[in-house]
């Protein structure tokens, strides 16, 4: 019979076959598809019973050794306006060094200091954490740094991304030692263990120094985060930082210890979904290629009058200029017609309450033909599913609009291939991306924007945070704006 070890934090467990952690609730799931477990099973020809029994790790039960004074950086982080400061080529030029300097807490990666008088206009002078890989393996000399170097540089917190486990033990350990052995120690410490286990298990692959930082600090509760001079490697350092060669920049996106496209697509989720992450202009774009990119395909190959089909089966000819507003759930005795009388067009989509936002310009949304209400037969209505030949002759009437097929088909088409792992839709966010896309002017309405009227079952978790990361792209680009 195989033992696994089981840890305090969360109910985490450590299977040994894979050599992996997961929460309990989702481990007998896991032992279904793992490839080890059943070869162990098969010849070994082993009880398939597994003991549960409490073995704890000494990393989970215990405090760190190569800590001190650790709580000093809770304090000095929580509640506090943070900026990371990259040492990318992009911040070079960019005359910001009052703005960083004005932040309550100023981050440096690496090997940043001491910083440049020259670029003190630039990047500010202030350095109160470093993050530092303290690796003396890759580069020799390159971290050999000691306390009274940090404390020359107004270091007060001294912080390496990652934990103490191998391969990062021996450094940590060693300048642990250093620290220790003289009186004018510093603030050291490292990123928690199994969180650093657990961000590399996600993004399956060794994160940067950057990616740790912008990782540890939001889990740390700071009140804002602000990253600069970061891109993933898309750019060279800055002249005074380190020279490089294309050949170099291109082998540290991509080797066999780093990737750098899962690390964006992780960074990208707390971009989207975590409001107190906030990123410079060039990180913008890197994050949110995606998401632009799907916009310009669907805008580029689509037209917009070929979208919607009346029951007669003609194509709707909207005009894109006039100002749309979507309007969610919202209780009758709180419906202000003022509100959206600047409006040219409405579009309810939750067309069952008894009192009409208005009487003219309103188009109500309904999934399918089964759900309408013969009160509402009379009115504009938009139904989302697709236009079909054989509809009963009561619907074929030019107030009512149904999805041209031809373009669900590729719209679903498109959202696979850049954004989802599938191509279904909640109504809210298919009616908002559509009509966000083509009209000039798009506002929404008495609409959550935590995205709480989505569906957030176990089994639909992944598709759930990624339509809300979709709705969040389109509030940050201001594509759509609040009414």
């Amino acid at each position: 019979m195989y033992q696994l070890t089981r840890y305090k934090n969360n109910n985490i467990i450590y299977c040994k076959f894979c050599r992996n952690y997961y929460y309990q609730h989702n481990f007998q799931k896991h032992l279904q598809f793992c490839t080890n477990y059943h070869k162990y099973l098969k010849y070994k020809n082993q009880n398939k019973q597994i003991q549960w029994k409490p073995q704890y790790s000494s990393y989970h039960s215990q405090k760190s050794k190569y800590l001190h004074n650790n709580g000093e950086f809770s304090s000095l982080v929580k509640n506090k306006r943070v900026i990371i400061v990259g040492p990318s080529v992009t911040v070079q030029e960019c005359e910001l060094g009052k703005f960083i300097n004005d932040f309550d807490v100023v981050v440096r990666l690496n090997r940043s200091l001491p910083v440049p008088k020259k670029m003190f206009k630039h990047i500010g002078n202030r350095t109160d954490i470093l993050y530092n890989s303290l690796n003396t393996t890759d580069n020799p000399g390159e971290n050999n740094f000691g306390t009274h170097f940090l404390k020359r540089n107004r270091v007060k917190f001294l912080r390496c991304p990652y934990p103490p486990i191998e391969p990062f033990v021996g450094d940590i350990k060693s300048f642990y030692r250093k620290n220790r052995m003289t009186k004018n120690r510093i603030n050291f410490g490292h990123i928690d263990t199994f969180y650093y286990r657990k961000l590399e298990y996600n993004i399956r692959t060794r994160p940067y120094t950057g990616t740790c930082a912008i990782a540890d600090l939001l889990m740390s509760g700071v009140k804002e985060l602000f990253v600069m001079g970061i891109d993933f490697y898309t750019y060279r350092y800055f002249s005074c930082y380190k020279n490089i060669s294309d050949r170099k920049l291109e082998k540290l996106r991509d080797n066999n210890i780093h990737r750098r496209r899962p690390q964006i697509d992780l960074i990208r989720r707390f971009y989207l979904l975590d409001n107190r992450l906030v990123v410079d202009n060039i990180l913008d774009k890197i994050l949110l290629e995606k998401y632009d990119n799907l916009f310009y395909a669907i805008k580029s190959n689509i037209d917009f009058n070929k979208v919607f089909k009346t029951g007669n089966g003609n194509f709707v000819d909207d005009k894109l200029k006039n100002k749309i507003c979507i309007v969610g759930n919202i209780d009758e005795d709180k419906i202000d017609p003022k509100k959206y009388q600047k409006m040219n067009m409405i579009i309810d989509l939750y067309p069952y309450r008894d009192k009409m936002i208005r009487k003219k310009g309103i188009t109500l949304v309904y999934k399918n033909i089964d759900e309408l209400e013969s009160c509402h037969q009379n009115k504009n209505i938009l139904f989302t599913q697709v236009y079909k030949d054989i509809f009963d002759d009561k619907f074929k009437n030019d107030n009512y609009r149904f999805m041209n097929p031809l373009f669900t088909q590729y719209l679903k088409t498109v959202l696979m291939k850049t954004i989802f792992t599938r191509g279904v839709l909640s109504l809210e966010i298919f009616i908002i991306l559509i009509y966000s896309i083509f009209f000039d002017e798009t506002y929404i309405s008495n609409i959550d924007p935590n995205c709480n009227w989505l569906e957030q079952s176990g089994l639909e978790k992944q598709h759930y945070i990624q339509e809300r990361m979709l709705f969040q792209y389109l509030i940050k680009r201001n594509i759509v704006k609040f009414c």
